[in-house]
């Protein structure tokens, strides 16, 4: 494990391994550090441990734009307060990457009642509307309620 001051420099100037990945870790803040693979991909990552579960790393980005060493050191010193208060940021990205998905879900079964139920049910009597409201109803209550209470 070598230890730099990670600048852009150093960045610059990191070799290129030939098997695996080498990661070089900032003198100035632990748990910082650049992940250089044998591609020459340059990448930082951040590196913590929450209580009673073993070390995780986390990829900041990768080098370059928009990513600069003092970017990626202030968004690593967030992820590391926020790891300090309890938060485990990796659980916290896929919450928000299945919140994403399941609003995208809504939108699409909205979109099939408003297109498809609503054209093809709805013109065809009192009885097709009172089974495209039973059926807006069961879409509700089966499909979308079970995954926003679907916890991972």
């Amino acid at each position: 494990m070598a230890s730099l001051k990670i600048t852009k420099r150093n960045v610059d100037a990191a070799p290129i391994p030939v098997g695996n990945d080498i990661y070089y870790w900032d003198t100035e803040l632990r748990g910082f550090g650049l992940r250089v693979t044998p591609r020459g991909v340059r990448s930082y990552v951040v590196q913590y441990r929450m209580p009673g579960l073993p070390a995780r790393r986390m990829t900041i980005g990768v080098h370059g734009s928009p990513w600069t060493p003092e970017k990626a050191r202030g968004r690593a010193e967030g992820i590391l307060f926020n790891v300090k208060r309890g938060d485990d940021p990796v659980v916290a990205a896929r919450k928000r990457q299945r919140a994403a998905i399941d609003l995208e879900f809504s939108r699409y079964v909205e979109t099939f009642t408003d297109g498809y139920l609503k054209r093809e049910w709805g013109t065809l009597g009192p009885t097709r509307s009172a089974s495209l409201r039973t059926m807006s109803c069961r879409i509700s209550k089966v499909v979308l309620c079970p995954r926003s209470k679907r916890t991972r």
